[in-house]
């Protein structure tokens, strides 16, 4: 209970932190800072306008950063690649993908699958994997205890599906985007999950898009293209 009321005050103080935020960091850089082991994620989140990365140093000395084949892997899925196509470019089987996937993420800090992951960490990936050197997030700090946290955002990348999708797929889309299954979404909406699936599913027709993981590349490749 003392965690989850402490990490409600921090997102509170990370928001009015990047209120005023006068400063940026590239995107790729960010990405290069938490694979290298030399930054930590605290905390994730979203709200209705951005995604946010509560970022402290490692306690711990020395810290390592991922392995090549780790970072690969997680860079694919975060990009949108299937667990199937990474098993077979990586020769190892789809539980093996999962399983690196999920470590990578836990020495990020978070205990997630990629298939919930902040689209921020997939925002990371992209520009890293591109080239995209000159995209930025805003950065904030603040002092909690005598430790000094990082508050990184961006804009959500999924706003710019709000004019090509009718409201309740759009609503649909950003419930799974912020890491809900289809019953969380449900019970949010007070629909069932069939109709969920079914919302999904025409979104997906829509955006020529497969899943999950090729929606979240899709919107952030087109949030990263301008």
């Amino acid at each position: 209970m003392v965690a989850k009321v402490l990490a409600r005050e921090w997102r509170e103080v990370a928001v009015l932190a990047e209120r005023i935020a006068d400063s940026e960091i590239p995107l790729a850089r960010l990405w290069g800072e938490l694979t290298t082991g030399q930054t930590r994620v605290v905390d994730s989140f979203i709200d209705e306008e951005r995604c946010y990365l509560l970022l402290c140093q490692p306690s711990a000395s020395p810290c390592h950063g991922l392995s090549e084949r780790r970072r690969a892997i997680l860079e694919r899925l975060l990009c949108g690649q299937s667990i199937k196509a990474s098993a077979l470019d990586f020769g190892l089987s789809q539980s093996t993908i999962c399983q690196e996937a999920k470590a990578a993420l836990q020495q990020f800090g978070l205990e997630c699958t990629p298939n919930r992951a902040n689209p921020l960490l997939a925002m990371l990936a992209r520009a890293a994997v591109d080239g995209q050197l000159t995209r930025s997030a805003t950065v904030a700090h603040f002092v909690d205890s005598e430790r000094m946290f990082r508050v990184v955002s961006v804009a959500r990348p999924d706003g710019r599906l709000a004019p090509i999708l009718p409201p309740a797929e759009f609503a649909v889309v950003r419930g799974l985007l912020e890491g809900r299954n289809y019953l969380q979404i449900a019970v949010n909406r007070g629909t069932s999950t069939r109709t969920v699936a079914n919302q999904l599913a025409a979104a997906f027709r829509r955006l020529g898009v497969s899943g999950r993981g090729s929606l979240l590349d899709h919107v952030v490749s087109a949030s990263q293209a301008t």
